[in-house]
């Protein structure tokens, strides 16, 4: 009984550290109302790529100061410190959690482990 309470323990806890994601494209003036935000990536119109994390940038005055990384094009990060002006960025995506999809997640992976224990132990009584 312990073994089956400290597994499932566990269980839930790493599905705390996982959550559904979903990636959307936002404007300047949302970034400047939102305050629960972790970071962003941004996209300019010379196609290049780059990420701050929070707090690491602001904007002000129709720039965007901060420092985060250049992502090439293998994805390999390169430091970056300056000023990107807001009239050069062409996207900008943050990825915003999903509760329902991460509940959904949970319930459909707990109900999979409870349907596979009861498969393979049938004549285990379930109290």
């Amino acid at each position: 009984m312990y073994k089956k309470l400290i597994s499932s323990i566990l269980v839930v806890t790493l599905l705390g550290q996982v959550g559904c994601y979903t990636a959307t494209e936002v404007t300047v003036d949302y970034i400047i109302e939102d305050e629960e935000r972790d970071h962003i990536y941004l996209t300019t119109t010379d196609s290049l790529r780059y990420k701050f994390d929070e707090p690491n940038y602001k904007i002000v005055d129709d720039t965007l100061h901060g420092e985060g990384v250049m992502l090439t094009i293998e994805d390999d990060e390169i430091s970056f410190l300056g000023s990107i002006p807001i009239k050069d960025i062409q996207t900008i995506v943050i990825d915003k959690f999903n509760w329902i999809n991460t509940i959904g997640l949970y319930l459909v992976l707990l109900g999979t482990f409870w349907a596979l224990d009861n498969w393979a132990n049938p004549d285990k009584d379930n109290n």
